[in-house]
């Protein structure tokens, strides 16, 4: 097992070579679905391509994800908010309420295993933690050059962070409100 590395830089986790974006954009967190495309910062035309440009790359890791990735990746955690972050020994344990009225409210439970995040990654994360100004905009599945996936997510206010993995687990539990529960 691959302990939780609590720096800011993991060599390998975040490539800072050119070219491994979509569309050749300079090494990023998040690949696709960036601050830029979100705040229409690039041309609209290649913006219209992101989400397809996406769905074709998860589709071409979908054979080789593990299943709670490939869970992970179908589930809407756009204007998730953090509810709860816990690092033990090499696993990571994130709680995000997600969800809408027209779709309803409810927990995701994220268990990272032989999770490496980086220190920047996880004090945000903890910051975050019970907070309404601080949503989930956009996460990507991917794969990690050398072995192992990434969870990519961009935040409003806009932080990027990234979780690496080998093995997730998902459970989801259904709540009445998005502020249920809450201080």
């Amino acid at each position: 097992m691959l302990p939780v590395y609590c720096v800011t830089h993991v060599p390998g986790l975040y490539p800072e070579r050119q070219g491994v974006g979509p569309f050749g954009d300079e090494a990023r967190l998040v690949r696709f679905f960036s601050k830029e495309w979100h705040d229409g910062d690039m041309p609209d035309l290649q913006a219209e391509l992101v989400p397809e440009a996406y769905r074709a790359h998860l589709e071409s890791l979908r054979s080789l994800l593990p299943e709670g990735a490939i869970r992970l990746s179908e589930i809407n955690l756009h204007d998730g908010l953090i509810r709860e972050v816990v690092c033990r020994g090499t696993e990571l344990h994130v709680v995000v309420r997600a969800g809408d009225l027209q779709v309803g409210y409810f927990d995701v439970r994220i268990e990272y295993s032989s999770a490496i995040v980086s220190q920047d990654a996880l004090s945000f994360l903890e910051r975050a933690i019970g907070r309404r100004d601080v949503e989930v905009l956009y996460d990507e599945i991917d794969v990690v050059e050398g072995g192992g996936w990434k969870h990519s997510v961009l935040f409003c206010p806009y932080h990027e962070i990234a979780v690496r993995f080998d093995a997730v687990e998902l459970s989801v539990t259904n709540v009445s409100s998005r502020f249920e529960g809450a201080a």
